[in-house]
């Protein structure tokens, strides 16, 4: 039960609800303008925002999901939904970062080879560091206009797949050949994403556009 990718944006009113089909193992808040609630297969009551993942217990996917927007204000709300697991790593910081986790949290540092990396614990927070792996390969991949590209082919060997877009207009990463949606790639952007399963790039241009490709081995 892999389930299907997709994707759903919308704007809500204030208290507004929708209800989608979906064939999900995960559901994640790619963009909102604030919080929303989510119930999944009328049972299971979620509370959304932007940057906020949920993932069903293995081999069970999401089948139908009810929206309602309790911004109090309009609420535009693009959810990404699919099999396996999200990761979005666009984030990139320097300089010192204060980071607040809950007891028992686990934090995962990543500093580029070579580069000093300095972590204070203040609680019983669960440290784990993390330096980068070789880079297999890189490669550019030509995206056709208007197609769905394969970018990195399915490896049960784990890889770390990077994209950085090189072209002028967005265009979309997903984990099906025939999805219409996907989590948005702007131009000059950079996504990391650890998967072993296929991933494709939507180019929906009226042109090709040129991704630069990395892939890593830990």
């Amino acid at each position: 039960m892999a389930g299907s990718a997709g994707n759903f944006s919308y704007t809500f009113s204030v208290g507004e609800t929708q209800v989608i089909t979906v064939d999900a193992e995960f559901i994640s808040c790619i963009a909102a303008t604030g919080e929303f609630e989510v119930v999944a297969d009328d049972v299971n009551r979620m509370f959304m925002k932007a940057g906020i993942s949920y993932i069903n217990r293995p081999g069970n996917t999401y089948k139908r999901l009810r929206i309602t927007n309790k911004l109090g204000a309009a609420n535009a709300i693009t959810i990404q939904f699919g099999p396996g697991e999200l990761r979005d790593q666009r984030l990139t910081v320097s300089g010192d970062v204060n980071v607040v986790t809950g007891p028992g949290v686990a934090l995962e540092v990543a500093a580029p080879a070579g580069a000093p990396l300095e972590v204070t614990q203040t609680d019983d927070t669960l440290l784990k560091h993390r330096q980068p792996g070789n880079i297999a390969g890189t490669s550019a991949l030509v995206c056709g206009a208007g197609v769905n590209t394969l970018a990195h082919a399915a490896n049960t060997t784990y890889r770390r797949v990077g994209l950085s877009h090189e072209g002028t207009e967005t265009m979309y990463v997903t984990f099906s050949s025939g999805a219409a949606n996907g989590v948005p790639l702007a131009p000059g952007e950079r996504m990391w994403l650890d998967v072993t399963g296929d991933v494709y790039i939507i180019n929906p241009a009226a042109f090709d556009q040129t991704v630069k490709r990395f892939v890593e081995a830990w």
